[in-house]
């Protein structure tokens, strides 16, 4: 820090990544807290040589600068904390007294927590303008990330396949046949295609246990809230701007606890619903072109929530769509700085999950995923979005704003759900008559594409066919996409749902 910066520094407050120390004559006893929480937290100056008093600054200069300093190099390089540290000092004269300005690094997470006196509990975060001393939760946390050992690859030795959702794992199936049909995990066995997953685990006792990763990706609702107590998505809308979430109670909510593939497909569908997207069709003339760059890009940050979320911590994740913005919030910060994030790192904390929404085509390979929600949200014309990582209390956000380039009047998002293809004509022109929409259910049973469809019923209105019929059974859940991520891709195929088959025909409008 060069004596202009401190200078503009020492006009304001102390904050998160600045604090100030008499020092005049030896180092403070407590500045072993304050290295502890900037290693821990975040990057951070300390300054020997200035006192805090009334709001205000007052540089009291250093007398014994050389004895100082060197007594900081050596504390920090000695035995006092777990492991050695290091820091350059800048030397500064302040209205001829004499100023010592410390950097000191945040640790990469392999070396996390840093604490001192050779005990685990004296490790501090910063929080604020203060250091505070880590929760056992948070020291927790850091020993997990810490590990060679990923969080999704944690052995539940008490979950077996028998504790997997068979609708899940045949809509990954399904979605993948797609994607890539010739990939081998299409074609082999399910315990084959969950071991190459890494979604389950051989024990030395024979059968096989099941993988965080695997759990969170196809087990069963109850099993997966039995190992994750607090684990939830919300989807929330709400008819305010984001400061006035306080007063306005949301409109629409949708809170899974169902496993990630199946609440990314339920929240997507959702979320697409609600970006203001310009009206336009693909050129065959009468399809919707539904995944404009807005969408493209909420889909991304859908992705990046569900692939780096921490889902050991209680906090969860949200998306809220407001009135002027679109927020994205989950637990689990960057393990990289901030200012890093365009850097194209790539740097899963939950590699496993990753993998499988690779495979899908869901996911970014190349770590390009925050470059192509800024260059996909500011393509459509809305200002740049806005990301937040909070270490102190392991959080990410995503913000979309719902304001034009150049402009401060948001765009309201759609008030109702939007299908994917044209508005249908005011008349028939199909002169068939479908009698129940389960006679649709029915041919569903096997793979089916919307031409299929129209063709075994003798229906010549494509769009009046899937406002009238595909759409609501669609929502009512009798009936789902193949390709999910991708829902007007020219594959597209419908499929009757374990809801679908289990739902008495009589009860199908």
């Amino acid at each position: 820090m060069n004596k202009r910066e401190l200078i503009k520094r020492l006009s304001g407050i102390e904050w998160d990544d600045f604090e100030v120390k008499a020092a005049r004559r030896e180092l403070p006893k407590d500045i072993v807290r304050t290295v502890s929480a900037f290693a821990n937290t975040k990057s951070g100056v300390l300054v020997f040589g200035v006192e805090e008093a009334g709001g205000k600054y007052i540089v009291s200069g250093v007398e014994n600068p050389d004895k100082v300093q060197n007594d900081f190099i050596t504390l920090l390089r000695g035995e006092k904390f777990n492991i050695p540290l290091s820091s350059k000092g800048d030397v500064h004269s302040m209205d001829g007294k004499i100023v010592l300005v410390f950097r000191i690094e945040e640790m990469p997470r392999q070396a996390k927590p840093i604490y001192y006196g050779g005990d685990i509990r004296n490790t501090f975060i910063r929080m604020g303008g203060s250091s505070q001393k880590a929760s056992k939760g948070e020291v927790e946390r850091m020993l997990r990330e810490a590990s060679e050992q990923t969080s999704d690859s944690m052995r539940l030795d008490d979950f077996t396949m028998d504790d997997l959702d068979a609708e899940a794992i045949a809509m990954f199936r399904r979605a993948l046949s797609q994607e890539r049909p010739n990939h081998p995990f299409v074609s082999c066995d399910k315990t084959e295609m969950l071991l190459g997953l890494q979604a389950v685990a051989k024990l030395k006792k024979g059968g096989y246990c099941l993988t965080a990763a695997g759990l969170l990706l196809f087990g069963k609702e109850i099993r997966i809230l039995n190992q994750f107590p607090s684990y939830f998505i919300d989807f929330l809308v709400i008819p305010a701007r984001q400061n006035e979430d306080a007063q306005t109670r949301w409109v629409e909510r949708y809170s899974s606890e169902q496993g990630i593939i199946q609440t990314y497909v339920q929240v997507y569908d959702r979320l697409r619903k609600r970006i203001p997207v310009p009206f336009a069709l693909k050129p065959d003339g009468y399809t919707r072109n539904d995944a404009p760059p807005s969408a493209q890009a909420a889909r991304e940050a859908l992705v990046n929530l569900l692939m780096h979320m921490d889902y050991f911590d209680p906090k969860g994740a949200v998306v809220k769509c407001y009135d002027d913005q679109i927020l994205f919030r989950n637990a689990g910060c960057l393990r990289f700085p901030l200012e890093r994030i365009d850097q194209h790192i790539t740097e899963p904390r939950n590699p496993i999950i990753a993998k499988a929404f690779r495979l899908l085509g869901w996911a970014d390979r190349t770590g390009e995923g925050i470059t192509k929600m800024t260059q996909s949200w500011m393509g459509a014309g809305y200002a740049k979005p806005a990301f937040k990582d909070d270490k102190t209390i392991n959080m990410f956000e995503v913000v979309f704003p719902l304001v034009m380039q150049g402009d401060r009047t948001p765009q309201a998002p759609h008030k109702h759900p939007t299908s994917n293809i044209q508005a249908p004509y005011k008349h028939r022109t199909s002169t068939v008559q479908v009698p129940y929409k389960s006679d649709i259910v029915r041919f569903c049973a096997q793979q089916r594409s919307l031409k299929e469809i129209m063709d075994h019923f003798g229906f010549k209105n494509r769009p009046h066919v899937f406002t009238e019929y595909i759409s609501p059974l669609m929502e009512e859940g009798l009936i789902a996409l193949m390709i999910p991520d991708k829902p007007t891709s020219p594959r597209q195929k419908y499929v009757v749902t374990e809801k679908g088959l289990t739902v008495k025909q009589s009860e199908i409008g």
